[in-house]
């Protein structure tokens, strides 16, 4: 397997591992004074409850996921793995921008 692969595989797996603090802090999964978040989303635009938190942990989740599948195809080498890759980063970002940020 060529090293590029496994620095992206790495990478993406990395990154899939990381969407977890999103999805464990609103879950209660961790402990509250290692992890905290913010409330207002949107810059401070919008302040939301615990079940919003719970949806958007959701989705970080499933983000964290296909990140973690995404890493595998490409191990794997399925062509659709690298289009994964591709298409997830932007809305990750689009959720650590908008959706608010978690402190480790």
């Amino acid at each position: 397997m060529g090293e590029s692969r496994v620095v992206l595989a790495l990478a993406l797996l990395a990154h899939g591992v990381a969407h977890g603090v999103g999805f464990a802090g609103p879950w209660g999964l961790v402990d509250p004074a290692h992890v905290t978040f913010s409330r207002d989303l949107l810059d401070g635009r919008l302040h939301v409850g615990s079940r919003t938190l719970k949806a958007l942990g959701l989705g970080w989740l499933a983000l964290g996921l296909a990140f973690v599948t995404a890493a595998i195809a490409v191990v794997a080498r399925r062509s659709w793995g690298v289009d994964l890759a591709l298409t997830h980063p932007p809305l990750s970002a689009l959720m650590c921008v908008q959706i608010g940020r978690a402190h480790v």
